[in-house]
């Protein structure tokens, strides 16, 4: 799935509207744990913990699963030129 700032933005901003004093939280998408948090910039940015360490989510990265089960993003280019997506 190709996630993109939007994305993060909304999922944010629908969270913060249930509980206004989160700084950040954890947000399911197709079964991978994202965190959510907003920078000093005031920023959303977003993170996930992948079999090499955290890795942070930059706009249009796609979402991966991999064949241990494992969640990671991928960049656009590298995605392109190695996976095809599915309908």
């Amino acid at each position: 799935m190709q996630l993109f700032q939007s994305d993060i933005d909304f999922a944010y901003k629908k969270e913060l509207e249930k509980d206004r004093t989160l700084y950040g939280f954890y947000h399911n998408v197709m079964g991978a744990k994202i965190w959510l948090i907003k920078n000093r910039k005031d920023r959303v940015i977003a993170l996930i913990e992948t079999l090499e360490g955290g890795h942070r989510f930059t706009d249009g990265d796609w979402l991966i699963k991999g064949i241990a089960g494992e969640f990671f993003f991928c960049k656009p280019d590298i995605f392109e030129a190695t996976y095809e997506p599915l309908n």
